[in-house]
């Protein structure tokens, strides 16, 4: 999902820094399955510069989300594409994305990804 975002924000091709946890529920204790992604800001592409990624457009990240989850179902057929497509028509807010671009390191303007890497 993320690779999709950088390439559609960039129009290229670019591997970020990703940790990825997974929570099922919520303050309340309850069954909320959801996902908490720390992602640097900057991918390197195949020449390994970096390019920076904003992630000020939380509609178009649900989007592309959105897309790939369904796509990922489709293809497991857990999920028939006429239904995909519906949900898609809908037009309403399926998957809920919100960004918080928060700098690790304000001080420095070092990409998080060439510590990572």
């Amino acid at each position: 999902m993320l690779l999709s975002y950088f390439q559609a924000v960039t129009g290229t091709v670019l591997e970020p820094g990703v940790i990825a946890v997974i929570q099922t529920f919520c303050e309340r204790l309850n069954f909320h399955p959801h996902l908490h992604f720390l992602v640097t800001e900057r991918g390197v592409d195949e020449a390994g510069a970096f390019h920076r990624v904003r992630f000020s457009d939380d509609a178009r990240l649900a989007e592309v989300v959105g897309r790939e989850v369904q796509g990922f179902l489709v293809r497991q057929e857990l999920l028939s594409p006429a239904w995909a497509e519906q949900i898609l028509r809908n037009g309403r807010e399926q998957f809920q994305v919100i960004c918080d671009e928060t700098p690790c390191n304000a001080e420095k303007e070092t990409p998080i990804l060439s510590i990572l890497r």
